[in-house]
């Protein structure tokens, strides 16, 4: 897979190589065409990705995160009320203060339970962030991993 991309780089670097003749035909032709198998292309991308993933086993797969080992970071309110009780707080977010980008819409809220803040849109609760010091019940799950306070 690297010998394809350097083979590749290669050939790119020896095509923009100067040359008497080069420079006759950049002056006959300014803009030339260079063509690339796209196909050739994508499969380089993809041998990256793969490599890449396979060098790289440790990460958490964000879909398979749980809150408090049953629930996924996106939930309803009522299925978060269900495993934690009402909200603490909801509050209205202060746009002058506030990173926009971080949220879906100018109508959402932060609402917190426990350790545990998240984004209300509607009925909907998006996962922002935890406080893992709130206490031993908040934690987050990833199959046999249980990440928390106690964490090392």
């Amino acid at each position: 897979m690297k010998t394809k991309l350097l083979f590749l780089i290669s050939q790119i670097t020896l095509l923009s190589c100067q040359s008497p003749v080069a420079d006759t035909e950049k002056q006959e032709n300014r803009f030339s065409e260079v063509s690339i198998d796209s196909t050739q292309v994508e499969e380089s991308v993809t041998d990256l990705q793969s490599s890449a993933e396979e060098e790289n086993s440790e990460y958490l797969d964000w879909q398979s995160v749980r809150i408090n080992g049953k629930l996924p970071l996106i939930a309803s309110v009522k299925q978060i009320e269900a495993l934690m009780g009402k909200a603490d707080s909801v509050v209205t977010i202060d746009w002058d203060n506030t990173c926009s980008s971080r949220y879906r819409s100018s109508d959402s809220k932060d609402a917190y339970y426990g350790g545990y803040e998240f984004e209300q849109f509607g009925d909907s609760l998006d996962f922002q962030g935890v406080d893992f010091r709130k206490g031993e019940d908040v934690f987050l799950q990833v199959n046999n991993l249980k990440l928390s306070g106690a964490t090392t």
